[in-house]
């Protein structure tokens, strides 16, 4: 549905349109049809709203629009429990509905968007919402901006601004209380602002190391004019927090820490073997422990169902997937892009005696078959985990290779994903299992769980 905003011979009539929302994007954007019939992308909107919007982009075949007012709201919009979401914090995109429409919003449009790319039928998927959609997050970027001078003792209290980006803006929302941030992180971040008194512009990434603590990595992104007090400020908080357990200071030519600066394998890997060792921070890991559980659980108990599973698992990471697997298959091969990670994976099986396991480091941008020994007939299950563009060139491979096993795919973006499964489908492959986890409740994204085999 759509009407003619008033005033058409205004200015301001030229910018807005009055529209009532369709249905919402696989970005969480809300769509509808401008006067002119080009699509329009709104955010924060439902399906069931009419808006007035201001049009804020426009392009040949679509538009973007901002809500300027709502004028008759959704049957399943709320008031956002986030007044940081009120005032404009890009963190989330879900705190104007539900969370369990939400999720429904979320798989439909992830469906959507994987049956336009792939053009598959797919089968009815299973989803398994979050078992709680705030206090969830196990690693945060903060962004701190600060343009003010000097004084003697530092810089002029309130100027600085340490939290997330307005939405479609670089403009920084303090944020001081995070609802879906674990209770753990937003301590420590209120604790942190106190003694960055020296450090200008910088990304802060809080990422917890164990149940009750939390490591800091500081990139600054200009010069730190002071830095030993910046230093000094900073030892003289770790020693003083119960949660926070080491900062790292990281400038172009610099690194340095202090405290213990280790996260606890347990926190990172969804079946950490006993015993392992703690691994350092930037390794990728789930932002969520309860979904990740739930995730790696099932991609589990579709390993288990085949006999004696030989596993090969690209973008092996860690470990995470992997050493959940290591009392059911009879070897595990995993290849990671990243060898400082190889190297940690390696030493975490290499310490639990997993001698039927190895990881091995290589870029697979390219392929993978030039990274096996013995080649791919070895494995009748293939794990794949790739980060969120995906992994086109591995599934052209397996397309062009006689080999008939099962395929777990693990994937952020639903897009990505469906391009992926057109490749193999054309090439014999059969999609026989899809599941939606939403390991980022109040966020856009999902993750998705595939199976596929060929005959």
């Amino acid at each position: 549905m759509q009407k003619r905003s008033s005033n058409r011979n205004s200015k301001q009539a030229q910018t807005r349109e009055t529209v009532r929302i369709d249905r919402v994007a696989q970005g969480g954007d809300g769509i509808s049809n401008l006067e002119d019939g080009r699509i329009v992308f709104v955010p924060r909107s439902l399906p069931g709203d009419e808006v007035e919007i201001r049009l804020i982009q426009q392009k040949k075949s679509f538009a973007r629009g901002q809500i300027a007012r709502i004028l008759e709201p959704s049957k399943d919009r709320v008031e956002a429990e986030c007044s940081y979401f009120r005032r404009g914090c890009g963190g989330c995109q879900f705190w104007h509905t539900t969370y369990e429409n939400e999720v429904s919003l979320k798989s439909t449009a992830a469906s959507e968007a994987i049956v336009k790319i792939s053009g598959l039928a797919l089968p009815t998927p299973v989803i398994t919402p979050a078992p709680q959609s705030r206090g969830y997050r196990n690693r945060v970027t903060f962004h701190l901006r600060t343009r003010v001078e000097r004084n003697e003792n530092a810089r002029a209290r309130g100027a600085a601004k340490l939290g997330f980006f307005v939405e479609g803006s670089h403009d920084v929302v303090d944020v001081e209380h995070c609802l879906i941030a674990s209770p753990v992180i937003n301590e420590v971040r209120n604790q942190l602002f106190s003694a960055l008194a020296w450090i200008d512009d910088a990304e802060i990434v809080v990422e917890t190391s164990n149940t009750d603590s939390a490591v800091v990595i500081i990139r600054s992104l200009e010069p730190i004019k002071e830095v030993q007090k910046a230093r000094a400020a900073l030892t003289l908080l770790v020693q003083n927090s119960p949660v926070i357990a080491g900062i790292q200071l990281v400038e172009e030519k610099s690194r340095w820490s202090t405290g213990d600066v280790q996260i606890d394998a347990q926190r990172v890997l969804a079946r950490a073997p006993a015993n392992a060792p703690s691994l350092r921070p930037g390794h990728f890991r789930q932002v969520n422990d309860a979904v990740n559980q739930l995730l790696v659980e099932r991609v589990r108990a579709v390993v288990a169902e085949v006999e004696q599973p030989h596993v090969l698992e690209l973008f092996s990471g860690t470990g995470n997937i992997a050493f959940a697997l290591s009392d059911i298959v009879e070897s595990l091969v995993g290849i990671e892009g990243d060898s400082y990670t190889t190297r940690a994976a390696t030493e975490i099986a290499n310490g639990a005696g997993l001698s039927h396991f190895s990881f091995v480091s290589g870029d697979l941008s390219e392929g993978f078959g030039q990274y096996l020994e013995r080649g791919l007939d070895e494995f009748n299950v293939l794990v794949l985990d790739p980060p969120r563009e995906g992994a086109p060139e591995i599934c052209r491979e397996l397309v062009e290779r006689d080999w008939k096993g099962q395929i777990v795919y693990v994937s952020c973006d639903p897009a990505c994903l469906g391009r992926d499964l057109k490749i193999l489908s054309e090439g014999g492959w059969e999609l026989k299992e899809l599941e939606f986890f939403d390991m980022f409740p109040r966020t856009v994204h999902i993750e998705t769980l595939a199976v596929l085999t060929r005959n």
